[in-house]
């Protein structure tokens, strides 16, 4: 997962959603000098099925929702 246009060296909060619509609890991670972010997510621990991830920044802004599909 990546992102840019952040605050710089700023901390945000790393949503992400199961399958089934529980969250899990929020990540967080700090941005970059330029503002940008990378985290590496593990799928092999996750549930089979559609998840959802988005990051919140300090003032509550959101980006947006992206999925992705763990498969067997």
């Amino acid at each position: 997962m990546t992102g840019s246009g952040f605050t710089p060296k700023a901390s945000i909060i790393s949503h992400m959603k199961r399958p089934d619509g529980t969250e899990f609890p929020g990540l967080r991670l700090m941005t970059d000098e330029n503002g940008a972010f990378d985290h590496k997510i593990n799928t092999y621990d996750l549930q089979w099925g559609t998840h959802q991830v988005w990051v919140i920044d300090r003032n509550g802004v959101s980006s947006n929702t992206a999925t992705f599909e763990v498969a067997h």
